[in-house]
C-alpha cells in the first residue's frame, strides 16, 4: 500500500515509508561511515534516490533489500569519493590556546588504539571492495546481527549461497589483516614484547 502511494506521488505514502523505513537507512549508513554527520547526510542523498527511482520499483518485491542496496551503494560512492581527512597537530583547539599536539597522551599509551583504528580502516576499506551481495551478507550477518535463515529470506537467495558469500567475505577481511599483520612486521606485537 505505502509503494502504490508512492509511486502514485502521493506526500503521504513518502511519510509512511520513511517513517517505516527509516531506522532501516540510518543503520545501513551508519555500518558503513560509523559518523552521525556523515550518515544523516547520506540518508539525505539516499531517499532522494529512492524518491526518483519508486516508479521503477516493482511492488511484488519486499522493500527492505531495494532500500538497504540503494543506501549501501550511496554509503559506498560516497566513502571511494571522499578524501582522507588531514589536520594539522597545531590546530588550536579552544580559548587556551591548547594545541592538538598538547592534548595527545603519551605515545606508549596510544598504540593500542591506533591499531584499532588502523584494523578499522582496513576492514571497511576491505568491505568496500567486496562485491555487493557479499558485502551485503557481511553487513546483515555482522552489521545487524540477522541469522543465516534471515539473510537468505533477506537477500532472496538459497541458504547455501548465503554461507558461501559470508565464508568467502570472512576469507577477504582475514586476508587483509593477515596481509597487514605481515607488513607492519614484529614491531607491532606488543604481546610478545617486541618493539
Amino acid at each position: 500500500m505505502i509503494i502504490q502511494k508512492c509511486q502514485a506521488n502521493d506526500p503521504e505514502g513518502f511519510r509512511a515509508l520513511m517513517h517505516s523505513y527509516g531506522p532501516l537507512v540510518y543503520r545501513t549508513c551508519f555500518y558503513y561511515t560509523q559518523s552521525r554527520e556523515d550518515t544523516l547526510d547520506l540518508m539525505q542523498e539516499t531517499w532522494l534516490k529512492v524518491f526518483r527511482g519508486i516508479h521503477t520499483f516493482d511492488a511484488q518485491r519486499p522493500l527492505a533489500p531495494w532500500l538497504r542496496r540503494i543506501a549501501a551503494n550511496t554509503c559506498v560512492t560516497h566513502l571511494r569519493q571522499k578524501p582522507a581527512p588531514s589536520l594539522s597537530l597545531q590546530w588550536v583547539t579552544d580559548e587556551t590556546e591548547s594545541t592538538l599536539e598538547d592534548l595527545l597522551p603519551d605515545p606508549q599509551q596510544v598504540e593500542d588504539q591506533v591499531l584499532l583504528k588502523e584494523t578499522r580502516q582496513l576492514l571497511r576499506h576491505t568491505l568496500l571492495q567486496l562485491p555487493e551481495k557479499m558485502r551485503t551478507a557481511i553487513q546483515l550477518r555482522h552489521g545487524e546481527g540477522f541469522s543465516y535463515e534471515a539473510i537468505a529470506q533477506e537477500m532472496q537467495e538459497p541458504l547455501g549461497t548465503v554461507k558461501t558469500y559470508l565464508h568467502r567475505g570472512r576469507q577477504a577481511l582475514r586476508a587483509a589483516l593477515q596481509q597487514q599483520e605481515n607488513d607492519k612486521g614484529p614491531q607491532y606485537n606488543t604481546k610478545e614484547g617486541a618493539g
